[in-house]
């Protein structure tokens, strides 16, 4: 069970290190390690005890030496010169425990040297890097979770920061909880009738409006990270709801081990749209993106409609298809064209037969144009047969 350090009640201990102007090398060390423990895999906040009335910080961790300052301590056989030990390159910022826990591993070698410097370079790198970020570049965090196939799904706020400041270079803004827009559709009863579907609608309606909306006409427009892992019709009313009108980036869950939601490089996919029949003004526009789909697939009420397909044109469809940044847009484009040609064509209904990943059904509903673009009556396959959702109309 991890131990956690405890100020003392009657305040912090005479022997603890002040931080202080007259050691530059030390507070130089607490500077560019953020305050935080070095050791990979503990980030653990060092400044945990103040003595308020004066003001004066009394720092919790403890300033260690890769290669020891003496010449017959533990490896003290490194080539780094004795003058040179009480470099900065030489010493760490370390909580208590990971202090004893790394003088430990190195007298067995489970730590080297070496290993000991990439981890400081690497801290040390990550702190220079999210302080650099402004105070204005930041990010509201728009999460939505609910149920997959009965098993309910959790984004971590530690992914979220992550994904954030590596994709987007900027910090994600929360109000005190994890997430900034926290949509949770996991309790929602299961179900597949109308009122299972209305009600999922006026959970994401009333995060929508009460905490997004009224920092849309905000100076300057509020950017937007939108992490999404729910039933697809959902996550297209989503985009619906939040339109295109401020700047948005949509994160994407990856399949790779590791990559957590960040984009990952590789291959681009682009995409094509093609009439496979023409009969009228109501429309089916099937999406064949993580999944082959066909007009054989459709339900009765669909069978004499007109059809669009939008597949990929180098690549067959597949759950890992959307990997690349680049893939996402060259699908946006794409599906944004055709809703603009069906808008040209006439069509006075779209039934959206969908077969995509997350951040793809996001877009769908992000490139709707409310005065604009008919209604869209989105489909979702449920035992075995594909089956009307949600209605997607005028206004939101």
């Amino acid at each position: 069970m991890p131990v956690k350090s405890t100020p003392p009640a009657a305040g912090p201990s005479p022997n603890a290190p002040k931080i202080s102007a007259n050691d530059p090398v030390r507070l130089f060390l607490w500077v560019v390690a953020g305050g935080r423990c070095e050791r990979r895999g503990c980030n653990k906040y060092l400044l945990g005890n103040q003595a308020i009335g004066d003001h004066t910080l009394y720092p919790l961790g403890e300033v260690a030496h890769n290669v020891p300052r003496s010449a017959r301590g533990p490896r003290s056989g490194d080539e780094l010169a004795i003058e040179r030990r009480n470099d900065i390159e030489n010493l760490l910022l370390l909580c208590p425990m990971c202090h004893k826990t790394v003088d430990e591993a190195l007298k067995t070698g489970e730590f080297t040297v070496d290993q000991l410097r990439d981890q400081k370079r690497e801290h040390e790198a990550r702190i220079y890097r999210l302080t650099e970020i402004a105070a204005t570049h930041e990010s509201l965090v728009v999460r939505l979770v609910g149920t997959i196939h009965g098993s309910a799904v959790e984004i971590a706020a530690d992914d979220i920061r992550h994904a954030v400041v590596h994709q987007t270079t900027r910090f994600p803004r929360y109000r005190g909880s994890p997430h900034e827009v926290d949509i949770d559709l996991r309790r929602l009863p299961e179900g597949n009738d109308s009122a299972y579907w209305e009600t999922g609608r006026r959970i994401i309606d009333d995060q929508v409006e009460n905490l997004l909306r009224p920092r849309i006409g905000a100076e300057p427009p509020p950017h937007v990270s939108v992490f999404a892992l729910a039933r697809i019709p959902f996550l297209i009313y989503l985009g619906a709801r939040l339109g295109d009108k401020i700047p948005t980036e949509v994160f994407q869950k990856q399949r790779t081990a590791g990559q957590l939601w960040s984009w990952v490089a590789g291959p681009t996919v682009l995409f094509e749209h093609r009439v496979v029949r023409n009969a009228g003004t109501k429309w089916v526009m099937i999406l064949a993106v993580s999944g082959e789909l066909s007009v054989d697939l459709l339900p009765a009420e669909l069978r004499d409609h007109s059809v669009v397909e939008l597949r990929p044109t180098n690549a067959e469809p597949g759950r890992e298809i959307c990997t690349s940044r680049q893939t996402f847009e060259a699908f946006r484009a794409t599906y944004g064209r055709a809703l603009r040609w069906l808008e040209a064509a006439g069509a006075e209904e779209i039934a959206v037969v969908p077969a995509v990943p997350v951040s793809i059904a996001v877009a769908c509903g992000r490139e709707r144009l409310p005065a604009v673009t008919p209604p869209l009556v989105v489909y979702d396959r449920i035992g075995g047969a594909y089956v009307p959702t949600i209605t997607i109309t005028g206004s939101l």
